[in-house]
């Protein structure tokens, strides 16, 4: 059941991602006792006084472990106190006691983000995300991590708009504005349409040239995945370049060609994951000269 309605709020993560951590109400999670001394010790982190906070987030945390937004302060209190497993290690305690409770896996997704461990901190926001499907923060930190970490902008795309679903219903502005924002830069797939005119071998590398010339890594991949054959016939044609200019000592004509070939070939592995034409480079190009 969707609780729209609920206020969150937006925290920001240190390495550059904009990623959403907690809720701005603890009295959702828990009562004014816990409100009361989560205030507290968010009082004290901003005085940087760690250790005494963190006892506070800890006081917190033990007493209702889906008060989240304490998890946040928590684990920066073990960071800034050098310990920085030591919070990936409070919450694990809380997660073996009640393993299916959504703010701990919530919890123990922050703490692993933190330690670089993003794949695992991954699989907690997912279970998040089952546990409690209106937790918007656990929806746009795992786009954040498919976003800038695997690069799986599908998936990130489909979390981010999913965040975004939960902002509305919840009339917060500042989930929409941030998981909006990422959405609007996230890349999309390119689209590459292979190139399969009937070309002659001279116009397969006349474009080819004209291609790598211009930088343009698109179109040579078009090309390359749209004339397998000429690739083909393209190395041989070239390698005998290199070996003419080879026998008339012509230095300049020979490092063209083998320039071109080089170029070839890596393309050719990229667009089929094949060595072919890099086993005929080394073949047909033999020692290096001295």
């Amino acid at each position: 059941m969707r609780l729209c309605g609920r206020k969150l709020k937006v925290y920001f993560f240190s390495v550059g991602y904009i990623i959403l951590l907690s809720a701005a109400n603890p009295a959702v999670y828990a009562g004014n006792q816990n409100r009361e001394t989560f205030q507290a010790a968010e009082a004290l982190l901003q005085k940087k006084q760690f250790t005494a906070a963190l006892a506070r987030y800890e006081e917190v945390l033990t007493r209702e472990p889906s008060f989240v937004a304490a998890y946040r302060g928590l684990i920066q209190c073990y960071a800034s106190l050098g310990d920085p497993e030591g919070g990936s290690a409070f919450v694990e305690s809380l997660y073996i006691e009640n393993p299916d409770n959504a703010g701990i896996n919530y919890g123990m997704g922050y703490a692993l983000y933190r330690l670089g461990k993003y794949q695992q901190a991954a699989s907690f926001f997912k279970r998040a995300t089952e546990l409690n499907p209106d937790l918007a923060e656990a929806w746009n930190n795992l786009a954040v991590i498919y976003h800038f970490v695997d690069r799986d902008y599908e998936k990130a795309r489909e979390y981010y708009e999913k965040a975004i679903e939960l902002g509305r219903c919840s009339h917060n502005k500042r989930v929409i504005d941030i998981a909006g924002e990422n959405l609007a830069h996230l890349p999309r797939e390119k689209v590459i349409t292979p190139i399969t005119d009937d070309l002659s071998l001279e116009d397969f590398l006349n474009r080819f040239i004209a291609f790598a010339e211009e930088g343009n890594k698109d179109k040579l991949q078009a090309l390359v995945l749209g004339q397998r054959d000429n690739c083909q016939l393209a190395m041989d044609w070239l390698m005998q370049q290199v070996q003419k200019a080879r026998s008339r000592q012509d230095e300049k004509s020979e490092s063209g060609a083998l320039t071109i070939a080089r170029l070839l070939a890596g393309q050719y592995h990229q667009s089929f994951q094949s060595d072919d034409l890099s086993e005929k480079l080394d073949l047909y190009q033999g020692p290096t000269r001295q």
